[in-house]
């Protein structure tokens, strides 16, 4: 019989996995922003600064607890390219066959859940990848940066900017509705903010640190519910050559289909 029984692709694909129930989102409290000429340099150097990484794969570990509190391991492949294709693997801690899988390929998104044999078309990428995670106000975007430690090109004359602690900015963007926290002397992310829709709440955070000489990221999540996940990169690529068929998958044969 298999470890992981019916329902565990609801259960453990999202990233939120300490279910505890509904909780208000915090307020967003950025502090003084920085006067404008400041700002501007600052967002002009940390722009110019990134877009190094093309390319990416990963595999991360992840524990999960469930609302009972047991706990159960998986982990995800993940594979980017450019900033508008993605795939999500969810396997087993042990063993290769994929639970879940999700691609984004420019604007086509899909879900592929093989434990329920069905796939999920139609929906925007955002929109997958909440439903998927579990995780309001995810993107390629976020998913890329925290993995790489590279912020998305930012549009500043949209961004505010904001000084943390020395050595430490945070960039906010609330048409994105995504703060990000990164050091002011080299660019690299070190923590990401999920705003609501208002901008005036946040729905997550995830701090972002290097352990040995790879990434480990801590979220604590807030809604839809309280909920906290620690996900540990054990391999990271960067700028290998990427066949652009693992972006573009066939839904199996026999598969039911839905909307998103």
């Amino acid at each position: 019989m298999s470890r992981y029984p019916a329902g565990f692709f609801s259960l453990v694909v999202p990233l939120l996995v300490l279910l505890t129930g509904c909780a208000s989102a915090p307020p967003f409290n950025p502090g003084a922003r920085l006067d404008p000429i400041r700002e501007g340099e600052l967002c002009r150097s940390i722009s110019a600064a990134r877009g190094s990484v093309a390319s990416f794969r990963s595999l991360i570990n992840a524990e999960v607890v469930g609302p009972d509190k047991e706990k159960i391991s998986f982990r995800y492949a993940v594979i980017g390219k450019g900033n508008d294709r993605l795939r999500v693997d969810v396997l087993p801690n042990e063993g290769a066959f994929t639970l879940a899988l999700v691609t984004i390929n420019d604007n086509r998104a899909l879900v592929i859940d093989t434990q329920s044999k069905k796939a999920i078309e139609g929906c925007s990428p955002s929109q997958v990848l909440e439903r998927t995670l579990g995780l309001e106000g995810i993107t390629p975007e976020v998913v890329k940066a925290l993995v790489v430690g590279e912020i998305p090109a930012l549009i500043c004359e949209r961004v505010t900017t904001h000084q943390i602690d020395s050595g430490r900015v945070l960039f906010v963007d609330k048409s994105a509705r995504v703060a990000w926290e990164v050091s002011d002397r080299t660019g690299e992310l070190l923590a990401a903010r999920l705003l609501d829709s208002s901008g005036e709440k946040v729905v997550a955070t995830a701090d972002r640190r290097i352990v040995g000489d790879l990434p480990e990221i801590v979220f604590q999540i807030y809604k839809p519910a309280r909920a906290s996940a620690e996900l540990q990169v054990v391999r990271l690529t960067k700028n290998r050559e990427i066949a652009e068929d693992l972006f573009d998958v066939p839904v199996p044969a026999g598969y039911g289909r839905e909307g998103c």
